[in-house]
């Protein structure tokens, strides 16, 4: 899976909040920050879920646009290199758990990933 350190959370250092300031300048310009977070979760098995924010940031002078992805890996690793094939069985999953929480609703795929 991930080689690149980029993949990987950190084991520790985790701070309670972060502060990223952004200088206000007569142009408009962009900026990256990579955030990591460790979530505790009432999972014995999996105690806590690692994940990565990229935020992608454009600071003008009245106006600040932010772009932000998020990766997490739902089995507790610190791998947070994307795995596409795992992604969609957790999709798979989270949908399978949907639809059996309701009772005479179902949800599709279409459905949950907002083209219908």
């Amino acid at each position: 899976m991930g080689d690149n350190a980029f993949d990987l959370a950190p084991a520790d250092d985790y701070a309670p909040s972060v502060e990223c300031l952004l200088p206000l300048q007569t142009k408009a310009y962009e900026t990256k920050k990579a955030v990591y977070l460790k979530t505790k979760t009432d999972d014995e098995a999996t105690p806590y879920k690692y994940s990565r924010l990229e935020l992608n940031m454009t600071v003008g002078k009245a106006k600040l646009i932010v772009d932000m992805t998020a990766v997490t890996n739902p089995d507790g690793s610190v791998n947070l290199k994307e795995d596409t094939i795992a992604r969609q069985q957790y999709i798979a999953q989270c949908i399978s758990e949907i639809n059996a929480s309701m009772k005479n609703d179902t949800v599709n795929d279409e459905q949950l990933k907002g083209e219908n």
